[in-house]
């Protein structure tokens, strides 16, 4: 009886340990089930053209997961259609994008998007064509500022085969200047600037710029809005029929031309004078600067009628004068009262304080980083020499002789008429030829780095397999012991 029961134990204990591996066993393979057993989703799709009517055949999809890798490949049919099944949900997959790509035409590319278990996702794409040739043309250089002038702007856009562009290409017109937009575009009220479907060998009229018009030139900017990196320009001269002039000389104390003084034009606004740019000479930008020429002659052609202000500098010396324009010609001179002439005298002397006869002297105007040479002289047997009538200003003076040289700067003024300055030419001393020193080459090479490569885990479920089945024997062989231990004795 008693061995009876100790057979039922014995049975039971290998039922349950039959039950329990069936179990875990079981277990093991749910988990390790691939996850696409879920239902899945769908994308349907279309590629337009801009105007999101015509559909582009032949155009290359794919489909990026949230790691942007390729989760499909296909194209699009002869309508742009396209569609993609058996797509994992982004519950277990993530957000997912498309990219549309078509040879000549250029890429693009959805935002991330959701995909829903047995749910159909609509994408919509437009595709734009690579833009190959952009051109922007006027029907003339210049434009009169008579109120009632016009020209054509011709506009050329088309693909890298070089055929017109599709229809839902937009193209802005914009007018660049300093001063406010001086023409129009046409169109109802005041149209500074336009946007129109682009239409290759399109024309726009461009101009009455009115006769009082600040501008002096004007640029027309067209940006093609779909491809916003496209932009053209074409540059216009202002034509003022009847312009007027303000011109004049710059003078100093003693009535003598200041050759390249700076020279500043302002315009009243009604409240302030500010710089007014209308000067001829094309290097000077938007602060009304200009420089006088050669002869001290400084030019200004005067758009519009009202109050105008000249200023002249030099070296820090300045005056200015004010003129009202109505029409014609303004001549008005600016004299530099403060700017006088000054005293310059020294000697050469060589490193033993020896005079130094023969040297040339030589006094160069500051002009920002550059020297201009003004005047030069030649030293005397006792080493001295004296420049007169030296201008004010910001000077650097030099001397030179049989290669060896001396310099200093030089700086004249009211407070500083007269100058006296002493020159040390050195004699160099002999060179000395000291051999460079040898040394034997030093290996700075550093020793190569051992790289140590870290264990290659598998996570893989064929890893946590063999893991389970180790563990499960290791059960079964405690369990077998345990009723070894338990037996009866025979």
């Amino acid at each position: 009886m008693y061995g009876m029961k100790i057979n039922n134990v014995r049975f039971y204990c290998i039922f349950i340990i039959l039950i329990l591996n069936l179990a875990f066993i079981n277990y093991i393979l749910v988990s390790s089930e691939p996850a696409n057993a879920a239902s899945t989703g769908y994308i349907i799709g279309r590629v337009t053209l801009p105007d999101g009517i015509k559909g582009v055949e032949n155009c290359d999809i794919k489909l990026l997961d949230k790691y942007d890798n390729v989760a499909s490949i296909l194209n699009t049919d002869q309508q742009g259609n396209f569609y993609i099944t058996n797509v994992e949900p982004s519950e277990t997959a993530g957000l997912y994008r498309l990219i549309a790509d078509k040879p000549g035409w250029g890429q693009s590319t959805t935002q991330q998007f959701n995909v829903y278990s047995n749910t159909s996702s609509i994408v919509a794409i437009r595709m734009y064509p690579i833009i190959g040739q952009f051109t922007l043309t006027a029907g003339s250089a210049s434009i009169k500022a008579d109120g009632s002038s016009t020209i054509n702007i011709t506009i050329t856009a088309r693909d890298t085969n070089g055929d017109p562009l599709p229809d839902g290409f937009n193209v802005r017109l914009i007018q660049e200047s300093y001063y406010a937009a001086p023409g129009l575009f046409p169109g109802e009220g005041n149209k500074y600037d336009i946007t129109l479907p682009l239409k290759d060998g399109m024309t726009v009229e461009y101009g009455r710029i009115p006769a009082d018009t600040l501008s002096r030139n004007v640029s027309i900017k067209a940006t093609i809005l779909e491809s916003g990196k496209n932009s053209r320009s074409v540059g216009l001269k202002i034509d003022h029929v009847n312009p007027n002039i303000i011109t004049g000389t710059v003078y100093d104390a003693g009535m003598k031309p200041v050759p390249y003084a700076s020279v500043y034009l302002y315009r009243w606004d009604g409240s302030r004078y500010v710089g007014y740019n209308s000067s001829e000479d094309p290097g000077y930008a938007n602060d009304g600067r200009s420089v006088a020429d050669s002869s001290g002659v400084y030019r200004y052609t005067i758009l519009p009628a009202g109050d105008y202000r000249v200023a002249a500098n030099y070296c820090s010396f300045n005056n200015s004068t004010d003129v009202r324009v109505v029409s014609g010609s303004y001549v008005h001179d600016i004299v530099l009262s403060s700017l006088k002439y000054g005293m310059v005298k020294g000697m050469v002397l060589d490193s033993d304080s020896s005079p130094v006869a023969g040297a040339d002297v030589t006094i160069s105007l500051v002009k920002g980083d550059k020297l201009e040479p003004v005047m030069s002289v030649r030293s005397g047997y006792d080493g001295s020499f004296t420049f007169d009538s030296v201008r004010y200003g910001n000077y650097g003076i030099e001397a030179v002789k049989n290669g060896l040289t001396a310099n200093a700067p030089l700086w004249l003024d009211v407070d500083k008429a007269s100058v006296t300055m002493m020159f040390h030419i050195p004699v160099p001393a002999a060179p000395i030829n000291t051999p460079e020193p040898t040394s034997s080459p030093v290996n700075t090479a550093t020793p190569a780095e051992a790289t140590v490569a870290e264990p290659d885990v598998d996570s893989s479920p064929l890893y946590s397999f063999g893991v389970a089945v180790v563990f499960l024997s290791l059960f079964c062989g405690l369990a077998s012991v345990l009723l070894v231990t338990i037996s009866p004795k025979k």
